[in-house]
């Protein structure tokens, strides 16, 4: 490759992209140390929980980023591409400033709330079993009555050929009492 094929472009755009994720992490340094959060803990005041979320979400989604940057620079167009980098950076910070700043229209994740979620949880996962033990008693409730039903109706087919066997049996001289075959004599 000379120098005018190479992607200098996209070079550029992940290298700048590089040091911003890298500046990013700086500043969750810096939080830690003003709030006094040794790592590797993650929970501390929401300002710094905050600050650390907003750099995780970049970092979540930084292979992607670099993936559709230099996918569709060196497929499609590297001057869009490059442009859209740029683009995509400058928006991560704005995202970074605005997430780390306020908590507003998000809700905070202090200690009692992360208690009210564990109960949320486990009420939602108790709900999940009662209503599971409850379709599985609907279930067991059927079976019952469709044995009952099935049993009701063999013990019918029962009286009949109960009835059928005795008036064979009486007809029948094989089945007459020995009473009657010593009269005969």
């Amino acid at each position: 490759m000379t120098t005018t094929e190479q992607p200098i472009l996209l070079a550029a755009v992940s290298l700048l992209s590089a040091l911003h994720l890298g500046f990013q992490a700086r500043r969750v340094g810096w939080s830690r140390m003003k709030f006094k959060i040794l790592p590797p803990a993650v929970n501390g005041p929401p300002e710094f929980e905050r600050t650390f979320r907003a750099h995780q979400n970049g970092v979540e989604f930084y292979p992607m980023f670099l993936v559709v940057l230099w996918t569709s620079g060196l497929f499609c167009n590297e001057a869009l591409a490059a442009l859209a980098g740029l683009v995509y950076v400058v928006a991560r910070e704005m995202y970074f400033i605005g997430y780390s700043k306020s908590g507003k229209g998000r809700p905070a994740l202090g200690p009692s709330d992360m208690e009210n979620q564990v109960e949320l949880e486990e009420k939602t996962r108790l709900i999940n079993q009662v209503l599971e033990l409850q379709n599985t008693l609907e279930d067991l409730s059927a079976r019952v009555d469709a044995v009952k039903e099935e049993n009701l109706k063999l013990k019918s087919e029962n009286q009949v050929l109960g009835q059928y066997i005795e008036n064979l049996m009486s007809a029948s001289s094989v089945f007459q009492t020995t009473d009657s075959k010593s009269k005969r004599k």
